[in-house]
């Protein structure tokens, strides 16, 4: 039961990450009040803590199906995140 709930050390975010985030987050919660924002936020930083998921922001926003702005089987996503 504990490995559900294991996480990986924190490393400060670089610039793709970063970017990553913003993007993720305009696109996601855009019309959203500040705490629609957070709450995306909170939901890709607790992925990226996670060891069942990716280990940088912009794997865990690329992941298949999980973010409604970034498909990736149709090859439908932001630029900058290509």
């Amino acid at each position: 039961m504990s490995r559900l709930f294991e996480t990986r050390p924190t490393r400060l975010p670089d610039d793709d990450d970063l970017a990553c985030m913003a993007i993720a987050i305009y696109h996601e919660a855009r019309n959203q009040p500040k705490t629609g924002r957070l709450a995306v936020a909170s939901v890709i930083i607790n992925r990226k803590a996670s060891l069942r998921f990716p280990d940088t922001v912009c794997d865990v926003v690329k992941q298949k199906a999980q973010f409604s702005f970034y498909d990736s089987a149709a090859g439908v996503a932001p630029k900058i995140l290509e």
